[in-house]
């Protein structure tokens, strides 16, 4: 098996250009706001690429391609356009160490396709269509006689997609809405707010709206169904509980926006989760200064303070997990127990977890609220986040003893 080269180098080659307005050419197919190209570039640089060279036939071409990369950084790819150049004369000049990913034709890959390749251990490696292939250096790339090359299986239903004519192009946005759908996804929204989200997230692809722009405006949601629910029973809780759904339901615009242009970023997914959170904190701040307003019981009281408490608890102690443990930003990496664990309370724990999540918890709070009964989610909500607040301080507990 050969060592994971130090740098890859990708070779892309790109039919000629004329400013004729051919509208399948990678350099004028925009594909929900990305070029060809740039999807392509885009899926090289996540996959580990360093460096690109375009091949390119003619100045027209040359021009047009280095203009799409100046308007499209910033990259972490370098790049330079070789024209009237074979792949062969750029070999010559590539570092004896390093990768070379071929690619034939600009296409729709997912990034661990070329992520794989690079780093399957293999020292020839393509596709079985040949537009895509790998080798541990340029000369084995150029070798004619070495060891066969290996076959990379392209799995079905993987995105991995070129795009030549209409319907070709149907299929790879089809295959591109079907990736936005997440493992962690539970049954709510999976079946009904991703829909909902992916067909805003298709028009605002178009759009110059950034994600982290849209996690700003569901924050805004969030603030607007906290004054409302504020405002009391019954429109007041009845519609504040809408908007919370609606802000849950759009809670998955941004990072389907990032997905779709290749924005996701450490910082996106810190403000996502920090929005988020705050929208909780808030609408909870809201509901039961609305509940206080119109008078409460004793047991509301206890309850209310319980869960803004618990609430409040486990939110900062899943946040020092994260800052501690080095987990990213997102509150689903945060590793529990019970996930591994099959005694009948890990099982029990694993069925009440959708509770937790976002989408189930708000279309729960939006359902009581349309039917008058919002006070009981004050029990709920106690009774959640206490568990929340254990589990967590149970994960810290975990990873302190993994080391």
């Amino acid at each position: 098996m050969n060592e994971t080269p130090p740098t890859v180098h990708a070779l892309i080659q790109l039919p000629p250009f004329d400013g004729s307005g051919d509208a399948f050419h990678p350099l004028n197919l925009k594909i929900y706001g990305l070029t060809l190209l740039e999807r392509t570039l885009r899926a090289l640089e996540r996959a580990g690429v360093s460096h690109a060279t375009l091949l390119v036939g003619g100045r027209e071409t040359a021009a047009a391609a280095g203009k799409l990369i100046k308007k499209t950084a910033p990259w972490k790819l370098t790049f330079d356009i070789a024209e009237g150049k074979s792949p062969d004369d750029v070999l010559t000049g590539l570092p004896a160490d390093g990768g070379v990913l071929m690619v034939a034709e600009p296409v729709v890959p997912d990034p661990a396709i070329p992520r794989q390749m690079i780093e399957s251990g293999n020292s020839l490696i393509h596709t079985e269509d040949g537009l895509l292939t790998f080798a541990v250096t340029p000369a084995r790339l150029r070798q004619k006689d070495g060891p066969a090359a290996t076959l990379f299986p392209v799995k079905e239903g993987t995105l991995y997609y070129r795009v030549h004519n209409q319907k070709e192009l149907r299929l790879v946005k089809k295959a591109l809405r079907r990736s936005l759908v997440k493992p962690t996804d539970g049954w709510v929204s999976r079946h009904l707010n991703r829909p909902i989200s992916i067909s805003v997230s298709r028009v605002l692809a178009h759009t110059a709206i950034t994600p982290n722009q849209f996690t700003v405006f569901t924050g805004l949601l969030g603030v607007l169904a906290a004054w409302l629910l504020a405002q009391g029973p019954y429109w007041g809780f009845m519609l504040g509980a809408l908007l919370f759904h609606l802000a849950s339901v759009l809670d998955g615009v941004d990072g389907e926006l990032a997905r779709l242009k290749f924005k996701a970023s450490p910082f996106g997914q810190w403000l996502d989760t920090l929005v988020d959170n705050s929208s909780y904190v808030l609408a909870l701040a809201g509901f039961l200064t609305g509940l206080f307003r119109d008078g409460v019981s004793g047991f509301e009281k206890i309850a209310g303070v319980s869960a803004l408490v618990f609430t409040a608890a486990a939110l900062g102690s899943m946040y020092y997990y994260l800052r501690r443990y080095k987990k990213g930003g997102s509150l689903l990496n945060i590793e529990y127990s019970y996930q591994e664990g099959k005694t009948p309370l890990d099982r029990l724990l694993k069925f009440l977890a959708p509770l937790g999540k976002r989408d189930l918890f708000a279309l729960i709070f939006f359902a009581m609220g349309l039917a008058g009964q919002l006070h009981f989610a004050l029990v709920f909500i106690t009774v959640l986040t206490a568990i929340l607040f254990g589990l967590s301080i149970e994960a810290h507990r975990r990873m302190g003893r993994l080391g």
